[in-house]
């Protein structure tokens, strides 16, 4: 059975810390956490997500951010000999986002990117005894949305965002996906809210 771990606490320390140092001469780029929370349209509740971020900066107003998540989306009950065994169902979107950022003291962008959608279905060990195996999918789709970041130390911000997103299977982002897009006809959407440690 499929088991993911994720160090959470070293993360947190490392931003407590660097929160109090000075802040170099220019910013590389930055790295963080975030929490959120992520629901399809076909379905009637959503689920709540764990997940870290990378950006570095292309301009001095646009960043490049590749971020990964994970969350439970569902948990089946499969019956066998009498007895019922659980199926996890979990999801690990690895997404790509080009953010541009209005130069305030606080910083609101605007994003659009890509992303990976990798769907994990985790039987339980007494099903894989019985011939069960553990299967991995994937989808694709792309996304827009638009956040605020704010500053809270020279080494340190806080961000939201929120984020719709488009299945497109085939990659093409044809004009099919392209009316979606601007008609905000999405299949899903997404929030989330961090801390980013610049460096």
């Amino acid at each position: 059975m499929t088991r993911l771990r994720t160090p959470w606490i070293p993360w947190m320390a490392v931003l407590a810390v660097a929160a109090i140092l000075p802040a170099g001469p220019a910013e590389a780029g930055l790295v963080g956490v975030h929490l959120g929370y992520s629901k399809a349209n076909d379905t009637n509740s959503g689920n709540a997500l764990v997940g870290a971020h990378l950006e570095f900066p292309v301009l001095s107003f646009l960043g490049i951010q590749g971020a990964i998540d994970y969350r439970l989306v569902e948990t089946l009950e499969i019956t066998s000999g009498g007895r019922e065994y659980p199926l996890h169902v979990r999801s690990v979107p690895l997404t790509l986002s080009a953010r541009a950022y209005v130069p305030l003291g606080i910083r609101p962008f605007a994003e659009a990117g890509a992303g990976w959608y990798v769907i994990l279905y985790d039987y339980a060990t007494e099903l894989e005894a019985l011939g069960f195996a553990d299967e991995t999918r994937s989808s694709f789709g792309w996304h827009v949305g638009a956040g605020v970041d704010v500053p809270v130390s020279p080494r340190l911000s806080v961000f939201g965002v929120g984020r719709a997103v488009f299945v497109d299977p085939n990659k093409t982002l044809d004009q099919p996906t392209l009316d979606r897009i601007q008609k905000l006809d999405y299949d899903s959407v997404y929030y989330s809210a961090g801390v980013s440690l610049h460096f």
